[in-house]
C-alpha cells in the first residue's frame, strides 16, 4: 500500500541545503490544508529567545513555482517571455 498523504498532515526535513547561512533556516517541509488540501510550504528555525529559552520560528507560505524560484520577486515584464526561452533551448547541443 502506498503511502498518502490527508489533508492536515505534512512533513518536516532537515535543510540539507543551508550550509553555513545562519539566516536560512534549519528545518523545511510543507503541510496539506486540512480544508482545501493545498500544499502550504513550511520553513522552521530554531532559535533562542532574549531570557535564553529555546524555540522553532516557523513561517508558513504558498508553494513557490519554479519560475519564482528563479526569478524571485521580478515583476511579469522582467521575466523573460516564451519565445527567449524557447531561443536560448534551442542552442544546448543535447
Amino acid at each position: 500500500m502506498a503511502y498518502e498523504t490527508r489533508p492536515g498532515d505534512g512533513a518536516l526535513f532537515l535543510n540539507k541545503f543551508a550550509g553555513d547561512n545562519p539566516k536560512a533556516p534549519k528545518w523545511k517541509g510543507y503541510v496539506y490544508h486540512h480544508e482545501t488540501g493545498l500544499r502550504i510550504e513550511l520553513a522552521i528555525w530554531e532559535k533562542v529567545s532574549r531570557k535564553g529559552d529555546a524555540f522553532l520560528s516557523i513561517k508558513a507560505s504558498e508553494p513557490r513555482s519554479m519560475t519564482q524560484e528563479a526569478y524571485g520577486d521580478a515583476q511579469p515584464s522582467q521575466l523573460p517571455s516564451q519565445q527567449d526561452t524557447k531561443r536560448l533551448d534551442d542552442d544546448i547541443p543535447f
